[in-house]
């Protein structure tokens, strides 16, 4: 444990910190000390919890929902006086995107709360994160790589299906490399050498330093036991640490943590669309005509008489473009057609 005020260790069961005579209390360290009770929000995008300051009510996590493979059926929804049609592709698309959403609010939502019970400062941040990061994605992997089995796609190991998913989709990287990144610039300056750079904090990218998730867990133990022990002994001081960990956006971070989670679904369309599968995925192009319609909507470029058949046609060529739900309420508050399917597609 720290003192927070001037940053020295203190001894677990201290009164006063020996170096600047600051009180010491039950939360009071890096990472909690006002003691303010809140509940742990399953909103990732509208989150309370602050990076100090705070301890965490537990909440009881729901067990995952089964996902199974689902061949897709062809839906009508009656929109604006048209009909909007929704393909059999487009509907498996749909439902693994909003069941693996789910189950990405429940995994984040454990892995808030790992983080605020075990990490408390700028050693537990890299020492843990890779570990619980990981830890909370493997059961989402897993239920896609499960599905992908079931469709009789049997070229694809579980091995390779974590390795390019975390090429593609781990924002949770960005914010753990700039840290890694502003760590060995400290050490940097406080050896005065560049050849003494620090550089073997582990990846949480699994790529090198720790390895993929399903793969190589066993020679986690090694890495990381040398690097907790070099981690603690390089020249960056504890008023250092304090001050590089509180560089966090703890909200921000978790964010990162869900979408990551919740991309596994993208992970998994994508291999069932390229295996021909029946599932839809965006396309370049598509995207592209999506916000290039979407663009000149919202512009007033468009005649009232053709602005219905081009929402159709937006809905055709990204069936997911969140401008255009933005737009339909907006213009159309309370329609309950509209409505219905901004829910259908997870909006």
């Amino acid at each position: 444990m720290y003192c927070t005020k001037c940053g020295a260790q203190v001894a677990e069961d201290a009164n006063f910190c020996k170096k600047c005579g600051n009180p010491i209390t039950k939360n009071n360290n890096i990472h909690d000390s006002v003691g303010t009770v809140i509940d742990v929000d399953a909103d990732f995008e509208t989150s309370d919890v602050e990076q100090a300051g705070i301890t965490i009510t537990k909440k009881e996590v729901p067990q995952l929902a089964i996902i199974q493979k689902y061949t897709g059926e062809e839906k009508v929804f009656p929109f604006l006086g048209t009909e909007l049609r929704i393909s059999k592709e487009v509907d498996s698309f749909i439902y693994y995107r909003n069941s693996f959403k789910q189950n990405a609010k429940i995994q984040a939502e454990v892995t808030k709360q790992e983080y605020c019970e075990q990490i408390q400062g700028l050693d537990q941040f890299f020492d843990l994160l890779p570990n619980i990061y990981g830890g909370n994605l493997r059961p989402l992997l897993e239920q896609a790589f499960n599905i992908i089995l079931s469709y009789g796609v049997y070229d694809i190991t579980a091995e390779d299906f974590t390795t390019q998913h975390m090429a593609d989709f781990c924002a949770v990287d960005n914010t753990y490399k700039t840290l890694q990144e502003a760590f060995n610039n400290t050490l940097i300056k406080n050896e005065n050498a560049v050849h003494r750079k620090y550089s073997s904090i582990p990846n949480i990218g699994f790529i090198g330093g720790i390895g993929t998730i399903l793969a190589v867990e066993a020679a986690n133990y090694a890495i990381k036991s040398s690097y907790q022990s070099s981690l603690r002994n390089v020249n960056v001081s504890i008023p250092q640490r304090i001050e590089l960990y509180n560089r966090i956006d703890f909200d921000m971070l978790m964010h990162q943590v869900y979408v990551d989670y919740w991309d596994v679904a993208f992970s998994l369309c994508y291999r069932l669309n390229t295996h021909g599968c029946g599932v839809w995925y965006p396309s370049t192009e598509g995207n592209a005509r999506a916000e290039g319609l979407m663009k000149n909507l919202q512009s007033g470029l468009i005649p009232s008489s053709e602005q219905v058949n081009v929402m159709l046609q937006v809905f055709e060529s990204r069936p997911i473009q969140g401008s255009l739900f933005g737009y339909l309420r907006r213009n159309y508050p309370g329609d309950d057609e509209i409505e219905a399917i901004c829910k259908y597609f997870g909006f």
